[in-house]
This record gives structure tokens, C-alpha cells and sequence, in this order.
């Protein structure tokens, strides 16, 4: 998987390439520990060009949203392909996350 930080207007966007699975959900992870440290407002994470999610990445987009909130950092997810978005229905998460479309995205946070 590949992470690419993007920062726009009061926020930082994730966009994860590949697959969030058990063996790239710790990288990840450590990406949004780090992300928090800064501070921004929201922290995006865009899920368009990511091809599978398995529950360790479930879990870890679940860490994410709670450590944001701890430090009252806002936290969603955009660009949720049909397949991942099956998952997240069976799973229940389809409420739980804060999903945005990209006009939303666009409108709320653009780029610098």
C-alpha cells in the first residue's frame, strides 16, 4: 500500500493505494498517529484508488476515527468504491463513519 498526504484547507487528506489488510494496517496506523500530531482540523481519508479491505483494516479505521476524536479532530472517509462500501454495509460501519462525497469534499475543505 502506498499513503499520499495531501494537505488542503484545515485538514489532511489520506489517500491510501493498494490494499488496508493486516499486513499494511500497522503502517497505516502509525501514518494516522502522526497525522493527529499535527493538529488539523479533519483528516480525510480517501479510499478510491484502495482495492480491498480486510478486518484488520476495519479495525484500524476504527482506531483512527477515535484517536481523532480524543483530540477533537473531525474524520472521514471519501471516494468509498462499491466493493469496500458492501463491506462496510455488512460490518454496520456505513453509519458509524462520517462519509463525504467529493463535491462535499471540495465545498468543506479545498485545496490550498
Amino acid at each position: 500500500m502506498k499513503i499520499i498526504e495531501q494537505k488542503r484547507k484545515e485538514a489532511i487528506l489520506l489517500q491510501l493505494n493498494g490494499s488496508l489488510d493486516i499486513y499494511t494496517s500497522i503502517e497505516f496506523k502509525e501514518f494516522l498517529e502522526k497525522t493527529v500530531q499535527s493538529h488539523p482540523r479533519a483528516i480525510l481519508v480517501d479510499l478510491g484508488k484502495t482495492d480491498y479491505v480486510d478486518s484488520s483494516g476495519i479495525g484500524t479505521l476504527i482506531k483512527g476515527l477515535n484517536l481523532a476524536k480524543e483530540n477533537k479532530i473531525e474524520f472521514y472517509i471519501i471516494n468509498v468504491q462499491s466493493a469496500i462500501e458492501k463491506v462496510f454495509r455488512v460490518a454496520g460501519l456505513l453509519n458509524f463513519f462520517k462519509i463525504l462525497a467529493n463535491d462535499e469534499v471540495n465545498q468543506q475543505f479545498p485545496t490550498d
